[in-house]
């Protein structure tokens, strides 16, 4: 059996850039980077950066490189008792997909909500209230938002699409939308 492979070495970048910067350093980093004392903030982050960030990241490259199969199976050719770590690298990103469709639904949703500008002065209680439907506390359940709901099922179906074509729908589509923060 033949893995996947991308179709040309930029695709393969764009992806690895579109996952490893992730929405958490596009919205927050600014911020952080203002909050923290602006450039003094930089150089942990690039110390952190290059020593374990930029060496971990080559690392996963080549071993996925020289194993040429899946995570489980590439931690099993290392050793039979590993194969439960290559489920975890698994594991994660699904997890973080899971709630990066959620913020992307809302955005989406938002987004149609700008064009007729449903919010009107009071921005953050329609958001929480109407949009979110956020309960008042802990123990009182709020109610299901329907266009959060629309939002995610459409992204869930739009990412089945493209993965199911396989790495080279991939890579046309990264191309695209890692450019635009």
């Amino acid at each position: 059996m033949t893995g996947e492979h991308w179709q040309s070495r930029m695709a393969f970048i764009m992806a690895a850039i579109g996952s490893a910067i992730g929405l958490g350093n596009v919205w927050r980093f600014p911020f952080v980077c203002y909050q923290n004392g602006g450039g003094a903030f930089l150089i942990p982050f690039f110390i952190a950066l290059f020593t374990a960030g930029i060496p971990l990241m080559i690392l996963e490259f080549s071993f996925g490189h020289w194993a040429q199969t899946a995570p489980p199976q590439a931690f099993k050719k290392i050793n039979t008792k590993l194969e439960w770590a290559g489920w975890f690298t698994v594991l994660i990103p699904f997890l973080v997909a899971l709630y990066y469709v959620v913020i992307m639904a809302w955005c989406f949703s938002y987004m149609i909500y700008a064009f007729n500008l449903r919010w009107g002065e009071n921005t953050t209680s329609f958001f929480l209230d109407s949009f979110l439907g956020i309960s008042k506390g802990p123990t009182i359940f709020g109610s299901i938002s329907i266009p959060a709901v629309l939002g995610t099922l459409a992204l869930w179906i739009v990412i089945f699409i493209i993965l199911y074509k396989g790495v080279k729908r991939i890579g046309k589509v990264v191309a695209l939308t890692v450019p635009i923060p």
